[in-house]
């Protein structure tokens, strides 16, 4: 056989990037699957008994009654815990898809993480929006928040920037030519 007759095109060999990535998206979800799935075990023993809730939820005089809000604060709460176990299981699947370099699991993964990036985003506007809310003088005797609120203001600004620029980085690179000349095209 000639090197003129030798196949047309030979898949590049994995990148450690990709490799990298997708172990540390398992580690990642697998353990977030492993920690959502406990809560939400711990969440459907803990509001069983709507009766035990109500006794426990019930306030002294003249005080609003939580119960007012719990069946729709506990929907909410539950929601949560679904979406982010479909977030952990779709992002599971993906990175295990990274690892065997499937195409499906490459476009998953880009639009996990644009999604990240669009969270980010929001929360970052939500710090912006937020900043001009200023609290009531402390009464006498508690301590002033005013400085931990701006300081955590500017910590979870920061650490939205850089993780969404962390995300898109990574969008970055599984977009480019040599990766996603890795990945088995879906048939």
């Amino acid at each position: 056989m000639t090197a003129s007759a030798a196949p047309e095109s030979i898949a590049p060999p994995p990148s450690t990037f990709v490799t990298v990535l997708a172990w540390l998206g398992i580690l990642y979800h697998g353990g977030m699957l492993f920690v959502g799935g406990l809560e939400a075990f711990m969440f459907r023993q803990f509001f069983r008994d709507p009766a035990a809730w109500k006794a426990m939820m019930t306030p002294p005089g003249g005080m609003p009654n939580a119960m007012d809000v719990f069946p729709f604060a506990s929907r909410m709460l539950w929601g949560l815990l679904v979406g982010l176990l479909v977030w952990a299981l779709v992002g599971l699947a993906a990175s295990i898809g990274l690892l065997r370099r499937r195409n499906w699991a490459r476009v998953t993964t880009i639009v996990l993480l644009a999604l990240s990036i669009a969270w980010m985003l929001a929360m970052l506007a939500i710090q912006v929006m937020t900043a001009g809310i200023t609290l009531p003088p402390p009464a006498e005797g508690v301590p002033d928040m005013t400085g931990m609120i701006r300081s955590m203001r500017i910590v979870m600004s920061i650490l939205s920037v850089t993780m969404g620029a962390g995300c898109g980085w990574v969008i970055y690179k599984l977009v480019s030519e040599p990766i996603r000349a890795e990945f088995v095209q879906d048939a």
